[in-house]
């Protein structure tokens, strides 16, 4: 690969990290970070990524879903509800969110 392919990681890492460096604690783009990490198996990094965007952009429910959805994945079912619950409030029509909610509020009760 050369230098120039869009593929290639510069001197500002890879592709997501130079745009959040460029555009700061945007929330698209944060959530975007988070899901590549989701996708390249670093959890850490995408839980990282997905609170910056909620603290960034509280309102976004998508912040709170992505971040709930990992943390019910990684076992942390206390800290999943807050954030699921979170989501729900902003979007009390996400049947998604509610799902997850649920799944994670059973599981936090042992009754998984």
């Amino acid at each position: 690969m050369t230098s120039d392919s869009p593929n290639t990681k510069g001197p500002g890492g890879d592709p997501l990290r130079e745009a959040l460096r460029i555009q700061g604690e945007f929330g698209p783009t944060l959530l975007a970070l988070g899901e590549a990490a989701v996708h390249a198996g670093l959890p850490t990094e995408a839980l990282e990524a997905f609170r910056r965007a909620a603290l960034s952009e509280p309102a976004n429910p998508a912040a709170h879903l992505l971040a709930g959805q990992l943390l019910g994945q990684l076992g942390n079912y206390e800290q999943a509800l807050e954030s699921l619950e979170r989501c729900v409030e902003l979007d009390p029509t996400n049947e998604e969110a509610r799902r997850a909610l649920e799944l994670s509020t059973r599981l936090a009760a042992g009754d998984g």
